[in-house]
């Protein structure tokens, strides 16, 4: 049995390595994912479909870990999404064309870790941050 800490390790890497079907091998059925939004998905389908969305729209993405905290089977990480939007990025509300544009977001990521898969993931991020980024919304003015 891995640690949370070796889970996450491993994420991180399957991810940047684009490997998609050992970054799914680290999700079960009981798989909860939480997003900002309200956006709730559960089991392996979640996590497909979490994969798909990122790396679809961003296919050059990376994540680049900047601190991993663990106690027990949980797990937090504090990191930065870099990548250029140049494939659809399909969302709840639509699909949104690519706008080559790059993004540089920080997020934090809290897992729990079951014995070989993850079991909850919940991730925090700006999203009106990427979507200035992203020139699909306006900056706000400087005070």
């Amino acid at each position: 049995m891995a640690t949370a800490r070796e889970m996450m390790e491993r994420a991180i890497s399957t991810w940047n390595a684009r490997d998609k079907s050992a970054w799914i091998s680290l999700f079960g059925p009981d798989f909860d994912l939480s997003l900002p939004g309200g956006l709730q998905a559960d089991g392996i389908a979640a996590a497909q479909l979490f994969y798909a969305l990122w790396q679809d729209a961003f296919p050059d993405n990376r994540v680049e870990p900047q601190r991993i905290i663990t106690e027990g089977d949980t797990v937090v990480l504090e990191s930065i999404f870099d990548g250029t939007h140049t494939g659809p990025l399909n969302l709840p509300t639509g699909s949104v064309p690519p706008t080559n544009k790059h993004a540089r977001v920080p997020y934090v990521l809290v897992g729990t870790a079951g014995a070989d898969t993850f079991a909850r993931m919940v991730f925090y991020y700006d999203q009106v941050e990427i979507l200035e980024q992203l020139g699909l919304m306006p900056a706000p003015a400087p005070a």
